[in-house]
């Protein structure tokens, strides 16, 4: 199956995307016109895992590798950035994951076309001056249907958009492509990809994205004119790479297919007025609470690393009016990684006039501090002035610092915290959907102080199995209770 195959479907009502995954495989092959640019799947693909038989690991065709593009000897190596270790080592899940096990992105190889001399499908064609103001673009009208745009440079020209216009109500898809934002997707109501009719879908397959936040605040999508778009989103074997605190998908409120991607990077939206609490939202944070017609986020890998920031927006409306999703849909989240380092936001002070001595990474405190000195701690003044991070407490009642900090005694240093995490918000929409299933999650939240917030509804057992904290390898049981949502510590 591919585009030009599809026949005429009516997206204001998209189903459920849970036996969707086939069919948008399907696409990322492309029209006939781009079959030169395919290539071969590498020869790194290893699918050494057989835990799970749908990972999607021999069916990748991808090239970026995590490891590869961040010059790291492995993703353990990449990914636990605040000294931490994982109690089952380096890959204690057992299935493949993307980007990890094997490669996501476009194809080898793939000869990525200028959009200004590419062959579009019908009903696409490229404006090299589109709105005032605005320079490069490749829209997409009525006539186009369902396109499927295949190897094309979206980063050159500044950012080439593209916009779908609004008599354009069908699904384009966009593979084996390459975007990075520019000054030309900047500015108000700008984004990377414009969505402007609210039935439109998108799907994104094996594509290289790299949303460039904070040097560009131009979000990846932009859907919907005037109200969310109820067409269907869908993100598969992908890389996504310094998002901003919008969400992925924008406005979106149809249908969602998030599966075997690399998201890496994310900006931490927050809505506290001190910039003390923030969220990572998987599936992404709406300017309003709105659920998803349908959610599957299956196996991607996310890494929130230690160069995060926090960045404020404004709090969502009230949820009283929240609309329940229809009632076949279903809530599907399994197999992910996630792996929360410290982000940098806010300062707290928590303990001061600290004295002691450093030996072996060890800190020894002597009486007469004010405050405490909790894991996760920073703590400035050490020995050369050096600063560190607590990442455990020992035994003997020492701390244990990370990094290489010089033998010697100290006095008056300052153990700090940076901001406050909360991970996996999306999570508590989970009992809004007639069929919710969050089931082998591997979750690392070294980084993680806050709870996740009440977004009217829970993540608890009858929903959540089979996860584990990577640090500790204990079970991870999920929110109970809509009072436990705004306690801390982290439950998931």
């Amino acid at each position: 199956m591919n585009s030009r195959a599809a026949k005429p479907t009516t997206w204001s009502q998209p189903s459920c995307l849970a036996a969707g995954l086939t069919m948008w495989l399907a696409l990322a092959a492309g029209p006939a016109h781009a079959a030169q640019a395919e290539a071969p799947s590498p020869q790194s693909v290893s699918c050494a895992y057989a835990g799970w038989a749908g990972d999607g690991c021999k069916a990748s065709k991808g090239s970026f590798v995590i490891a590869d593009h961040f010059h790291a000897t492995s993703f353990y190596d990449y990914a636990a950035q605040s000294g931490q270790q994982w109690a089952g080592g380096e890959h204690p899940w057992p299935w493949n994951s993307p980007g990890v096990d094997y490669s996501v992105g476009p194809a080898p190889h793939t000869l990525l076309q200028d959009p200004a001399t590419a062959l579009l499908p019908k009903g696409c064609v490229y404006l090299a001056k589109a709105d005032p103001g605005r320079g490069a673009e490749i829209r997409c009208g009525a006539e186009a249907r369902h396109p499927t745009l295949f190897g094309i440079d979206f980063s050159l020209h500044g950012c080439t958009r593209l916009v779908a216009s609004g008599a354009f109500d069908g699904m384009i898809t966009v593979s084996h492509s390459r975007f990075r934002n520019g000054p030309n997707c900047d500015g108000p109501q700008a984004a990377m990809i414009r969505i402007l009719n609210e039935r439109a879908g998108l799907a994104l397959v094996n594509d290289f994205i790299d949303v460039d936040f904070p040097a560009h605040d131009a979000p990846l999508v932009a859907a919907g004119a005037s109200g969310p778009a109820t067409g269907p989103f869908v993100l598969i074997y992908s890389v996504v790479l310094n998002n901003t605190p919008r969400a992925l998908a924008g406005n979106y409120a149809g249908a969602i297919d998030i599966e075997y991607n690399d998201l890496i990077g994310s900006a931490i939206p927050t809505t506290d007025p001190q910039g003390k609490r923030g969220e990572l939202c998987e599936l992404g944070c709406p300017t309003f609470p709105a659920p998803y017609a349908g959610a599957i986020f299956r196996n991607n890998v996310v890494v929130v690393p230690t160069t995060t920031r926090l960045y404020r927006q404004a709090p969502p409306d009230a949820l009283a009016g929240m609309a329940r999703p229809p009632p076949d849909s279903r809530f599907i989240n399994d197999h992910n990684i996630w792996v929360v380092n410290y982000a940098r936001g806010a300062l707290d002070i928590l303990a001061t006039h600290l004295n002691g001595r450093v030996e072996n990474q060890a800190m020894t405190l002597s009486p007469g501090y004010v405050g405490v000195v909790p894991v996760g701690a920073t703590v400035s003044g050490l020995p050369g002035g050096a600063e560190a991070l607590v990442v455990a407490h020992l035994p003997d009642g020492d701390y244990l610092l990370t990094g290489d900090v010089a033998t010697g005694p100290f006095r008056d240093a300052v153990a700090r915290r940076e901001t406050a995490l909360a991970v996996l918000v999306r999570v508590s929409y989970s009992a809004v959907y007639p069929q919710a299933s969050v089931t082998d999650n591997y979750v690392d939240m070294t980084g993680a102080y806050s709870c996740v917030q009440d977004f009217g509804s829970l993540a608890g057992p009858t929903v959540n199995r089979g996860g584990r904290n990577l640090v500790t390898g204990e079970p991870i049981t999920g929110i109970t209770s809509r009072d436990a949502a705004s306690a801390c510590p982290v439950s998931y």
